[in-house]
C-alpha cells in the first residue's frame, strides 16, 4: 500500500485554524481549563466527625460529620459527579434514597460506588440499618454570596464554630453561613421585611441540653428566603413561620431526633413555598397549622392560604406525621395547600398524607400530587375531625400540657397511632363540644406511589352529620405498582364522610 503524502501547506492550514480558534475562545473570555465539579466545604477540625464512613465526591475527600442518628457529609456540586463512600466494615446491601433518583450503587468490597446527576440530598443505608444511615447533602454553587462587608450582612465564616446564642434579624439584612460554618445558637426575626437566611452552613444545636427553643423562629414576616442552611440536632419545633406572608425555603436540610422536634410548621401564613429540602424529625416533618389569634397580631384571625410542599424528602421518626394539616387548627379558613413531587422515605409511626381538624376552622383545597412513599409502618391517609388533646376546648385533665393521658377506654380505636391524641366522645356526650368543631373540604389525592406491595390502612372521618369531610377524591392509588380498585381495596375506612371516591 502506497503511503499518503499531504502537502505542507496543508499542515500551516490546519495549524493556522486551531490557533485562530484557540483566539477566538480567550477572545470570548471561555476558559479551556474545566471548572471543578466538587468544591469541599471546610469544616472546623474539632467538630466530631464520624469514625466509620469515608466519602470521597470525584477523588476529592468531603466532611463527614457525627450526628446522633446519622453520619453526615457534605459538598457543594456542579453537575454530574461520581461519590465513593467506604465503611469500616463489611455488609451486603445497599439502599440509597430517595429511590426515585434512580441511583444504583456498586458494591465493591466495603466500598460502594455511584453517580448523582445534580446536587440533592440522599439517605445511604447498609443493610436495612436505619439507626444508622450515612445522610449526603449537596448544593448546587450560589450566585447570591453577599458580601462580608456588607453593613447588612451577618456573615459567619467557614472553619469556625461560633457560640452565637440568639441571631435577631431585623429589615433587609442577610444571615449568611458560609459553607463549612457551625453556629451554635438560633435565629428570631419579628415584624421585619426582606430578610434571607442562606449558606450550607450548620445550625447547631446538638449542645443544647436542657432548654427547648425554636431553631429559626419568624414571627409577621413579610418576604423572606431561606437556602442550603442545615439545622442540625433540633429540640423543639425547628423551623416556625408564623404570621407570615411570602416565603421561600429552598434546599433546606435538617436533622433531628428528640421529641417535639417538627420539621417545618408553618402557621397562620400565607404564600409559603417549601422545595429541594430534605427533614428527618422525630415529630411532624411538615405541619401546617394556625394557632390561637393572640399568636399573630397584625392579622388578627388567624388564616393559612397558599402553600406549596415540593420535591422534598422526609423521614419521620417515631411520633408525628410527614405531610400534616394539623392539629392546630383555629381561624376563617386553611386553604389551598399542595404537597406535590415528594418522597416520604420512612413514616415510622404514625401517618404519611394527614389532616388533623382538631379545633373549628374549615380546612379546604388540599392536594395531594405524585408522592411516592417508600416505608409506612402505621396508615397511609389519616383525615380526622375531633376533639383533641391540642384543643381549646378539651377539658383539662386531658389537656396536652399535663401529657397524654387519655384513658384506653377514650381513645378511637379507629385512630392507630393517633389515638392517643384524640378523646373519643360517645355520641350522647358530643353535642355539647360540636360548636367548636370544624369542617374538611375538598381534598385531592392523586398519583400516590406506595411502594410495598402490603396495603396498608387509612381512614376518614368527621365528627358528625353536621362537621363532616366532605369531598374526597383519590385518583391512581398504587401499591407495589398495583392500583387500588375500590375503598374496600384499599382499606380505607369512612364514617362521618361524604362524597368520597376513589378512580
Amino acid at each position: 500500500m502506497t503511503r499518503q503524502h499531504f502537502p505542507k501547506k496543508n499542515y500551516y492550514k490546519v495549524i493556522m485554524t486551531l490557533l485562530m480558534i484557540g483566539v477566538l475562545f480567550l477572545s470570548m473570555g471561555v476558559s479551556t481549563i474545566p471548572a471543578e465539579t466538587v468544591i469541599v466545604p471546610n469544616f472546623a477540625k474539632e467538630y466530631p466527625r464520624a469514625q466509620d464512613f469515608q466519602v470521597t465526591a470525584e477523588g476529592k475527600e468531603l466532611p463527614v460529620l457525627e450526628g446522633t442518628i446519622a453520619a453526615m457529609s457534605y459538598a457543594i456540586i456542579k453537575g454530574k459527579c461520581t461519590v465513593t463512600v467506604v465503611r469500616d466494615k463489611s455488609f451486603k446491601k445497599v439502599v440509597v434514597r430517595p429511590l426515585s433518583a434512580g441511583i444504583k450503587p456498586k458494591i465493591i468490597g466495603n466500598k460502594v460506588i455511584f453517580s448523582i446527576p445534580k446536587a440533592m440530598n440522599l439517605s445511604i443505608e447498609f443493610d436495612d440499618d436505619i439507626k444508622r444511615p450515612l445522610f449526603l447533602f449537596t448544593s448546587p454553587e450560589r450566585e447570591n454570596v453577599p458580601s462580608k462587608d456588607d453593613p447588612n450582612v451577618r456573615y459567619y465564616e467557614a472553619g469556625k464554630i461560633y457560640d452565637a446564642r440568639e441571631i435577631r434579624l431585623y429589615d433587609n439584612e442577610t444571615l449568611y453561613l458560609e459553607p463549612g460554618a457551625i453556629v451554635q445558637g438560633y435565629v428570631t426575626a419579628d415584624n421585619v421585611n426582606n430578610i434571607r437566611i442562606l449558606g450550607s452552613g450548620i445550625l447547631d444545636q446538638s449542645a443544647r441540653k436542657t432548654l427547648k427553643v425554636n431553631s429559626i423562629l419568624l414571627t409577621e414576616c413579610e418576604n423572606v428566603l431561606i437556602q442550603d442552611v442545615q439545622i442540625h440536632d433540633a429540640w423543639g419545633w425547628t423551623l416556625h413561620p408564623r404570621g407570615c406572608d411570602n416565603v421561600i425555603i429552598d434546599n433546606h436540610k435538617q436533622t433531628g431526633w428528640r421529641a417535639n422536634c417538627d420539621g417545618i410548621d408553618i402557621e397562620a401564613s400565607h404564600n409559603v413555598e417549601v422545595k429541594n429540602s430534605f427533614i428527618r424529625s422525630s415529630d411532624d416533618c411538615i405541619a401546617i397549622k394556625s394557632k390561637q389569634p393572640d399568636i399573630v397580631r397584625r392579622r388578627g384571625s388567624p388564616k393559612v392560604d397558599s402553600v406549596l410542599i415540593e420535591n422534598t424528602v422526609l423521614w419521620n421518626a417515631i411520633g408525628g406525621n410527614a405531610l400534616e394539616v394539623g392539629f392546630e387548627l383555629k381561624g376563617d379558613y386553611v386553604q389551598n395547600i399542595t404537597f406535590r413531587d415528594c418522597d416520604v422515605i420512612r413514616v415510622e409511626r404514625g401517618a404519611a398524607l394527614s389532616i388533623h381538624n382538631a379545633e373549628d376552622t374549615t380546612v379546604r383545597n388540599v392536594t395531594f400530587e405524585n408522592v411516592r412513599v417508600e416505608d409506612a409502618r402505621d396508615e397511609l391517609i389519616d383525615l380526622y375531625i375531633g376533639l383533641s388533646i391540642y384543643s381549646v376546648d378539651i377539658p383539662a385533665k386531658y389537656s396536652r400540657r399535663f401529657g397524654f393521658n387519655i384513658p384506653d377506654s377514650l381513645k378511637d380505636p379507629d385512630a392507630n397511632d393517633n389515638r392517643s391524641q384524640w378523646l373519643y366522645l360517645p355520641q350522647s356526650e358530643r353535642s355539647s363540644y360540636s360548636k367548636n368543631r370544624g369542617q374538611i373540604e375538598n381534598v385531592i389525592f392523586k398519583d400516590i406511589q406506595v411502594v410495598s406491595e402490603k396495603v396498608i390502612p387509612s381512614l376518614i372521618k368527621g365528627w358528625d352529620d353536621d362537621y363532616s369531610v366532605d369531598g374526597v377524591v383519590i385518583e391512581n392509588l398504587t401499591f407495589g405498582g398495583k392500583r387500588m380498585r375500590s375503598l374496600e381495596e384499599a382499606k380505607i375506612a369512612i364514617e362521618n364522610a361524604t362524597n368520597t371516591v376513589i378512580k
